[in-house]
């Protein structure tokens, strides 16, 4: 889920983004296996929720993007 919703923030939020990645400059070996921590303390019932409403988003973000654009973060350029 932390990846879906750092995709969503690339799309969406340059400057969010841009915090996202200097947050992981901080740890840059660990910051993954930080989110999965945290996220791991989440009920399961939050955490599927929660899922499915980012993958949603995630998608609807994805069907919008310009034909051409690249979205920062991704390798695709």
């Amino acid at each position: 889920m932390w990846t879906d919703r750092v995709s969503v923030i690339a799309i969406t939020d340059q400057a969010g983004f841009d915090a996202v990645l200097a947050e992981a400059w901080k740890n840059p070996t660990g910051f993954v296996d930080a989110a999965a921590e945290e996220l791991a303390l989440t009920p399961p019932e939050q955490l599927l929720a929660e899922w499915r409403t980012t993958r949603a988003r995630l998608h609807t973000e994805l069907v919008n993007v310009a034909e051409g654009a690249s979205c920062r973060g991704s390798a695709r350029r």
